[in-house]
């Protein structure tokens, strides 16, 4: 944590496919750097999060399959570029 209330963060992902995949033998790797925010000082229960994600790799040769969940778009091209927010409350 950055303060009580703050807590910055950096993320690097990665699949790699075993070499025996027919098709799908492309590595797929992601940078994420982000924030959450978190509305009482000391507690998890309420939160804003940000983040921005930078893919190195296209999905379509990869194993990763686009997910309407996350926001982020089907393409074969490489270097996607994507923003999120998102506010979490726990009760």
């Amino acid at each position: 944590y950055a303060t009580e209330q703050l807590e910055p963060f950096l993320r690097f992902d990665a699949v790699y496919p075993d070499a025996d995949r027919d098709g799908q033998n492309e590595e797929f790797r992601t940078f994420t750097a982000g924030v959450n925010w978190y509305l009482v000082p000391g507690s998890s229960a309420a939160r804003f999060s940000f983040d921005a994600m930078y893919m190195l790799d296209d999905e379509a040769g990869s194993l990763v399959n686009p997910s309407d969940n996350t926001g982020v778009l089907a393409s074969d091209g490489d270097d996607q570029f994507t923003v999120r927010a998102q506010f979490t409350l726990v009760f």
